[in-house]
C-alpha cells in the first residue's frame, strides 16, 4: 500500500506478451487513514533506461485506489526491445503537487 508521505508502493509485474494487466494500488496516508480520491488524477507509465515511454496507461481512480490496467489486445501489441521498462504511477491531488505512488518494474516477454 501506498502511504503519502512515507514512501510509494513497489509494484513490480511479468507480463507475457498477451496476458491482462490488472492492478488496483491501494492510497494510504502516513498514519494508516484510506485518503479519498475524489478530484485526484493519475499517470502510470511504462518508462525504458533511456526515459522513453514505451507505454502510457490511462489509469482510473476509484474511491480509495489508483487502478492500472491493459487488456490482452494491449500488451499482444507492445513491441518493446527492452526486458524490463520502469513503472511510475503518480496521483495529483485537487489542490496540490504530484505525488509518486506507486514505482517498481515491468517485465516483459514478447514470446
Amino acid at each position: 500500500m501506498t502511504e503519502l508521505g512515507v514512501h510509494p508502493q513497489r509494484l513490480d509485474l511479468t507480463v507475457h506478451r498477451g496476458d491482462p494487466v490488472d492492478a488496483s494500488i491501494p492510497v494510504l496516508d502516513a498514519t494508516g487513514t484510506v485518503i479519498p480520491l475524489v478530484g485526484w488524477s493519475a499517470t502510470a507509465r511504462a518508462i525504458d533506461a533511456s526515459g522513453t515511454v514505451l507505454w502510457d496507461f490511462a489509469p482510473t481512480i476509484l474511491a480509495d485506489r489508483i487502478r492500472v490496467a491493459a487488456t490482452s489486445a494491449q500488451t499482444g501489441a507492445w513491441t518493446w526491445q527492452s526486458y524490463a521498462a520502469r513503472l511510475v504511477v503518480t496521483g495529483t491531488p485537487p489542490s496540490g503537487a504530484p505525488v509518486p505512488i506507486t514505482v517498481g518494474w515491468i517485465r516483459f516477454y514478447p514470446h
